[in-house]
């Protein structure tokens, strides 16, 4: 269920990298890094994809799971829910891996795609072996709600909160569901051949959900952009002792350091640099420093200069 693409873990391209988000939150300790690359013990890990929710790079990745067909699956819902696929018979009009994967960023790309409320069905939450990730779950909605006044995202726990509608076909909605359905399926085929396809370490991307973030943001006023940036948004910069060795280019996983930006003095290439850190830990001159808007004094980019 989780893949695992060697060549975009931090700790696999430099050894000395102290990254160890996966196997900090990991709650059953089932993952191990070394030479020989990432390996999960898969008798004992329970599925929670916490690990996955906080890996920076895509180097672990839900198997079997397309972000863009959940999203587009929730578009002609007014109120629309989504629910664990573990659990059968629970009401949802979309059902998605465990909720530990769902990362801040995340869940803001997931409402700021649709700009409408959406329900998360925990009801059977608190019986399932990975209960632990309700805390977590819940203070990464609480923190975007204290952030983002309008993001509205529900968790509920109890049936009677749950605010459920079967959705209603006509025989023209009927068989544009169908050939959406068909469109999803080759989709997601597509989706899965491309993730379980080797990656070489030269390879340069984003991870899929970043992707779609920086997507999903030039179509908001800049106002929103902004703030989209300032809460979730990275800037890199170095000082002047950086020699433009561009040992930097090579090791990023993403493409957020280039030749023409050392060039040029760019401090930021910020819808590429998803705050890994490993730029960081490697520069042999310890020149590269990277923050989050929200978090530092500098002199803030416009919207459009960053996206």
């Amino acid at each position: 269920m989780i893949n695992v693409t060697r060549s975009r873990c931090v700790c696999i391209r430099y050894n000395d990298s102290t990254c160890k988000r996966c196997i900090e939150i990991c709650p059953e300790k089932v993952i191990t890094i070394s030479a020989n690359g990432i390996r999960i013990d898969e008798n004992k890990c329970t599925y929670c994809m916490l690990c996955v929710s906080v890996c920076p790079t895509g180097a672990l990745e839900e198997k079997n799971f397309n972000l863009a067909t959940t999203i587009s699956r929730l578009a002609d819902t007014p109120l629309p829910i989504l629910g664990c696929r573990r659990r059968i018979g629970i009401k949802a009009h979309s059902k998605t891996p465990c909720f530990g994967l769902f990362s801040a960023d995340f869940l803001v790309l997931l409402y700021f795609s649709h700009q409408k409320t959406i329900q998360f069905n925990m009801t059977e939450c608190g019986k399932c072996r990975n209960k632990h990730i309700i805390p977590i779950f819940l203070e990464r909605i609480q923190f975007l709600t204290s952030r983002i006044d309008e993001i509205s995202l529900l968790p509920v726990l109890n049936e009677s909160d749950l605010q459920y509608e079967e959705k209603a076909y006509n025989r023209r909605k009927f068989f544009n569901e169908f050939k959406n359905i068909v469109a999803r399926n080759i989709d997601e085929l597509s989706f899965e051949r491309t993730n379980a396809a080797p990656k070489s370490y030269g390879l340069k991307y984003l991870p899929r959900k970043r992707e779609m973030l920086n997507q999903v943001v030039k179509t908001l006023p800049e106002e929103k952009q902004r703030l989209l940036i300032e809460s979730f948004y990275f800037f890199i910069y170095f000082t002047e002792n950086c020699n433009a060795c561009t040992a930097c280019v090579g090791l990023c996983p993403t493409g957020a350091v280039s030749p023409s930006l050392i060039d040029q003095g760019s401090h930021f290439w910020s819808t590429k640099c998803t705050g890994c850190m490993l730029c960081t830990e490697f520069c042999p001159q310890n020149s590269i420093r990277i923050g989050m808007y929200r978090s530092e004094n500098y002199n803030k980019p416009t919207a459009a200069s960053t996206i």
